[in-house]
Order: structure tokens, then C-alpha cells, then sequence
């Protein structure tokens, strides 16, 4: 599997920035949100060879060709204890007459500046990793500053 993509910020509110100094969900880069709309674009090619036996158990597209275009949307509030993201993608697969979406959210609260609450959903039809059909993900978590 390989991707591309790109990014253009279409707004931004650099004055209302959430609290604290966090670090993103796969724990790797400092993060903060503030109020902006993004677009982007993402490229997916993938392929996959298996088996005959492994293709009676799970069946795998042989290829998949996915344009995505996306849609992000973050508001903090003024003071920067609560925080909205917003998400919403297209994509259409030319490799296979398939399409899909994806959408979803996440509340964000900010009590101290050393601790951060989130709780998220998203909805999607997968097409991109190879597996086709829904996708159903919801998570809450706490970052601490220590």
C-alpha cells in the first residue's frame, strides 16, 4: 500500500488555540488544535497476492485505486477548555466500481493545562485498505502533562 496527498488550510482562527501541550493520538508529535477548516486530497493504491487456500477464508481485492477528498473543521473556544473537530471524506475507488465515505468527530476538554479529555466517533465504508464494508470506531481518552 502506498498514498499521497495534500493539505490546504481554508481558515484559521490562530487566536483560539486549546490548552496545554499535548502530544497526537500515536503519541509521536506535540499536537494543538485550534480553530481551522482544512481540505485534503488522499491518493491509496493497494495490492494484494494470496493464496487460494487464504482467499476462501478471507476474500482480498486483488487491487484498489482510492481518490479521497476530505474535509476537517476544528473550533476551540475562546478561553480553551473545549474543543470541536468535525470530519467528513468522499472517495471513489477506479480500480473497482466502489465509493465511499467517512465521517465522524470529536469533543475535547481541557480542564487544566497539563490534562486533556476526548471523546470521538467515526462512520465510514472502508474500500482503501482492501477490506470492503463498514466501519464502525469510537474511542475516549485522557493526555497528562507530567
Amino acid at each position: 500500500m502506498w498514498l499521497a496527498g495534500a493539505d490546504v488550510v481554508l481558515w484559521r482562527k490562530p487566536g483560539a488555540t486549546m490548552s496545554g501541550e499535548m502530544l497526537d493520538e500515536a503519541l509521536i508529535a506535540r499536537t494543538a488544535l485550534s480553530s481551522a477548516m482544512t481540505l485534503a486530497y488522499r491518493h491509496y493504491d493497494v495490492s494484494t497476492r494470496t493464496t487460494p487456500e487464504f482467499a476462501a477464508v478471507i476474500g482480498l481485492v486483488p487491487r484498489g485505486s482510492v481518490d479521497e477528498a476530505s474535509v476537517v473543521t476544528t473550533m476551540a473556544s475562546a478561553r480553551g477548555h473545549l474543543g470541536l473537530e468535525l470530519r467528513a471524506g468522499l472517495a471513489r475507488d477506479s480500480a473497482r466500481p466502489d465509493r465511499a465515505w467517512r465521517a465522524g468527530g470529536s469533543l475535547i476538554w481541557a480542564p487544566t493545562p497539563a490534562t486533556r479529555f476526548a471523546l470521538g466517533y467515526e462512520g465510514a465504508t472502508e474500500v482503501a485498505s482492501g477490506l470492503v464494508g463498514q466501519r464502525s470506531t469510537s474511542w475516549w481518552s485522557f493526555h497528562v502533562d507530567l
